[in-house]
Parts: C-alpha cells; sequence; structure tokens
C-alpha cells in the first residue's frame, strides 16, 4: 500500500468519526431542546418569577367597594356591601338589562348614586363570601345561582319576603344569614344545599310548620331562629 493510499484511508476514517461525532451532537442539541420546550410547555404561568393574574390575587381581600369590584370582578372573592346607618345598596332586580334602585331611592355610594344590574352579579365568578346586610332590599334575582364558588351569603336586615329557587345551584353553600326580614317561607329548592351548615332566620315572621320543614329537609344545618 502506497503512502497516499494509506493518507487517503485516515482521512476516510477521520471524516467518518467527524461525521459520527457532529451527528452525536445534533441528536444531543435536539434532545436538550426538546426537554427545555417541554418544561415549559408544563409549567403553570407564574412559576418563572412572574407572577400571573391569577397566582398575584389576594383571596382574603374584602372588596367593600362595588365600584372598584366591578373592574376586575374575575379577581373579587369577598365582597362586603353592608349598608350602615341608612345608606343603602340599589337593589337586585330580576332583570338582566336594566339599572334599579330600592323602594326608597337610590342609594349613595362614594359620593354617587350607584345602579346595579342583576346582570353584574353573574361577574363574580370566584366570589366565594357575599354580605348584602342593612340594603333595603326586597328581592334577589335568579342570577344569584350563578355564583357557584359562593360559601357564605349574608342578607340580614332587609325587606325580603321570598329567595328565588335559583338559590339551589349554591352548591358550596355553607352558611346562609336572613335575619331580620320578612319572609314566611324558603323555597323547596332550599333543601338541595347539601353542604350548608347554618341556616339564619331569627326575626322573621315563619311559623312552626314551616320550620319543622327545614328542619327536616336540611337535617345537617344548624337552624337559628
Amino acid at each position: 500500500m502506497t503512502k497516499m493510499q494509506i493518507n487517503d484511508k485516515i482521512r476516510s476514517l477521520l471524516t467518518g468519526r467527524l461525521i459520527v461525532i457532529a451527528a452525536a451532537v445534533c441528536a444531543v442539541v435536539i434532545v436538550v431542546l426538546v426537554s427545555v420546550l417541554w418544561i415549559r410547555l408544563r409549567k403553570p404561568a407564574g412559576v418563572s418569577g412572574v407572577p400571573n393574574a391569577v397566582s398575584a390575587v389576594d383571596k382574603s381581600k374584602v372588596y367593600q367597594d362595588l365600584g372598584s369590584a366591578l373592574q376586575n370582578p374575575g379577581i373579587v372573592y369577598r365582597l362586603n356591601l353592608i349598608r350602615p346607618g341608612g345608606t343603602v345598596l340599589p337593589n337586585l332586580s330580576t332583570s338582566t338589562t336594566s339599572s334599579v334602585s330600592t323602594a326608597a331611592g337610590a342609594g349613595s355610594m362614594a359620593g354617587g348614586t350607584v345602579q346595579i344590574s342583576a346582570a353584574d352579579i353573574a361577574k363574580f365568578v370566584n366570589l366565594t363570601e357575599l354580605n348584602l346586610d342593612d340594603n333595603n332590599l326586597t328581592s334577589i334575582p335568579p342570577e344569584i345561582g350563578t355564583l357557584k364558588n359562593l360559601q357564605a351569603l349574608y342578607l340580614g336586615r332587609n325587606d325580603l319576603t321570598a329567595l328565588p329557587p335559583e338559590i339551589e345551584n349554591l352548591s358550596n353553600l355553607t352558611l346562609l344569614s336572613l335575619f331580620e326580614n320578612k319572609l314566611t317561607v324558603l323555597p323547596q329548592e332550599i333543601c338541595n344545599l347539601a353542604n350548608l351548615k347554618t341556616l339564619g332566620l331569627t326575626g322573621n315572621p315563619i311559623g312552626a310548620s314551616e320550620l319543622a320543614r327545614l328542619k327536616a329537609c336540611l337535617p345537617n344545618a344548624k337552624i337559628i331562629f
């Protein structure tokens, strides 16, 4: 074998090895890139150190102003619109389009007249606590039933004579406060609230037979009367 043939053979071997090494490097790079992409796709938003809208939400924050709450209702978990001292929240109508007011006139909040439509209620999809005590409410719209995550509902010291049957959709409700209203009966659908633990009825003209019915259909609830 001549020297030229030997050199050609060595060159051929080196070329083959370089090709194998290059192919191996490319394979490793592809595996790394695919792994990084897979991890990024599986990583929840906000894990990278930049909190997203959900992870940054303070679920313990209590909103006490309707206007502020409606600016971003999806991050509102607790809404306290109790209006002591005669200041009232506009009444909640069964209409989903028109704004409404209380029988005593539109209430003043933050120095102005505030009106709320029943459709606004449905915007608070993550709400777990709603306090509407002392608001001169005469009715509650069926849209209340859209608050699937609601756990506590305070409707005390109003002028309610009935509750909508859609109340049964509040499957996570554990506390329902209805003290000092004008209720004589509650809808049959309230018996479907399997998670209800406390039902406050003090100060309502409810008869003995209705009270007995409620105790029978809500055996796991403490009824305060």
